[in-house]
């Protein structure tokens, strides 16, 4: 289970332990980047650290942490310390400056730790300029009239000093930037390590629009020493390398509809089906992976992965045969009747039960706590994944033959594979390519195993 928290937020263990410091001494506020994550937080901090959480609406006792994303600090009454455990873009930055505490924290790394403090001190030093006598009397005429002139201002706010803190490992540095207003500002953040939530420059937690998916590179050299048999595929546009007994999708334009080959069974003229430059992905396969990314459905795969996991590592730990696994859920008010039904929860045939107590009784027989306190959460999880999958399913067919048959279908963009993600068939036309076959090679010949079953355009030199 740890596993699974650490890959939901790589920066859990940094997270616990500045809630723990605070805990006692200090009114904190925890700022996640997005719902996803704060939902993800709330089932980690609770079920296992045991930590007292509250709703920001919740009567503050003292006690609990509210956990909140950027879009609620307007609603922030007063904390001592500000929290944020993601990372935010340059406007979020900005806008937190003017949050209700005097002390506010980052988990960052290193040179999101100067872009930090660059956006902040800029930001002020800006402000600053901006209060000043002769930007305000330039403000005011052009709204007032070139007749009217400002109020005095008797009262000075006085100067402002930032202070930055940043600590990595037992290195402590502080600088102090001038600016205005009296309220002051701390920003800590606790440690550096290599960049794990930054693709591309962009914050990969709080982003909204992913990548279009691209063809994967072959594999580093090293794996390029085995060799396998396979057959030179000769197309229109291009050609691939295959062994004799793969499997090829091939479509079928007259009939509209998709079949499977073995590479020894093509002809010419048989149109073959890519995803993403590759013969063996499948489009399920790359429309499953854009919607774990979504960030809608962020938390509903966390929740998915936690359960699944616990279930593998707890049935492992107990070390019960699949009967005695299901004896105790009986004893537990189960109706499971078959161990059958167990072994594919734990093995992942299956994504879950579809009695949603049984979640609980699982979390009751592993000591999970987790899964005792969000077995309805978990469930609706898996009910969303489960319908997601059987609706993929009826579409695939239809969405590789309009993305196939190009011009034929011109209202196929339109084509919906999931109105609440809104992802249509569109998004994937670059991702499904269709080639014509036009000769084989008689004999197969040893090709490196990683440029087998991958379409490569013609004139493309492969070297091994």
């Amino acid at each position: 289970m740890y596993d699974a928290l650490l890959a939901g937020n790589p920066k859990y263990e940094g997270l616990v332990q500045q809630i723990r410091e605070h805990l006692q001494k200090k009114k904190l506020v925890v700022v996640c980047p997005n719902q996803a994550t704060r939902r993800m937080l709330q089932l980690c901090l609770r079920a296992r650290e045991g930590l007292p959480l509250r709703e920001l609406e919740e009567t503050d006792n003292g006690q609990g942490i509210p956990l909140i994303t950027y879009r609620e600090i307007p609603t922030l009454e007063a904390a001592d310390t500000i929290l944020f455990p993601g990372q935010f873009s340059y406007g979020r930055r900005q806008f937190i400056t003017t949050a209700a505490a005097p002390e506010i924290r980052y988990l960052a790394y290193g040179d999101e730790a100067d872009r930090i403090e660059q956006q902040v001190a800029g930001f002020h030093q800006a402000i600053t300029r901006m209060a000043g006598p002769n930007k305000r009397r330039q403000a005011w005429t052009a709204l007032g009239g070139a007749g009217e002139t400002p109020p005095d201002i008797t009262v000075s706010q006085g100067p402002l000093t930032i202070e930055f803190t940043r600590s990595e490992g037992e290195k402590v540095s502080r600088r102090a930037v001038a600016a205005a207003r009296e309220p002051d500002l701390s920003l800590w953040t606790p440690f550096s390590t290599p960049e794990y939530d930054v693709e591309g420059g962009r914050d990969t937690l709080s982003m909204e629009i992913e990548e279009t998916l691209r063809p994967s590179e072959p594999d580093a050299p090293s794996r390029q020493d085995v060799m396998v048999p396979a057959l030179r595929i000769e197309f229109t546009d291009g050609f691939c390398y295959a062994e004799s007994d793969s499997r090829m999708t091939v479509l079928l334009p007259s009939s509209e509809k998709t079949d499977e080959r073995r590479a020894d069974g093509l002809q010419p003229e048989d149109d073959v089906v890519f995803v993403d430059g590759d013969q063996r992905r499948q489009l399920y396969e790359a429309i499953l992976e854009r919607v774990e990314r979504h960030p809608a459905m962020g938390v509903t795969y966390i929740l998915v992965r936690y359960w699944q996991q616990a279930v593998r590592e707890g049935f492992t730990r107990l070390g019960m045969s699949y009967d005695e696994f299901l004896e105790k859920l009986k004893e537990l008010g189960s109706a499971m009747r078959t161990a059958p039904g167990i072994r594919n929860w734990v093995v992942g045939n299956v994504l879950g039960p579809d009695d949603a107590q049984n979640i609980r009784r699982v979390g009751v027989l592993f000591n999970d706590e987790a899964l005792i306190q969000e077995w309805k959460e978990i469930d609706r999880a898996l009910q969303r994944i489960r319908g997601l999958h059987i609706s993929l399913a009826r579409k695939l067919n239809r969405v590789i033959i309009q993305a196939g048959l190009t011009g034929r279908h011109p209202d196929a963009a339109e084509e919906c594979i999931d109105e609440e993600l809104n992802l249509y068939l569109d998004d994937f036309r670059d991702s499904v390519t269709v080639h014509r076959v036009t000769s084989i090679s008689p004999e197969a010949t040893p090709v490196p195993y990683v440029f087998t079953g991958r379409f490569f355009e013609k004139g493309k030199d492969l070297k091994w």
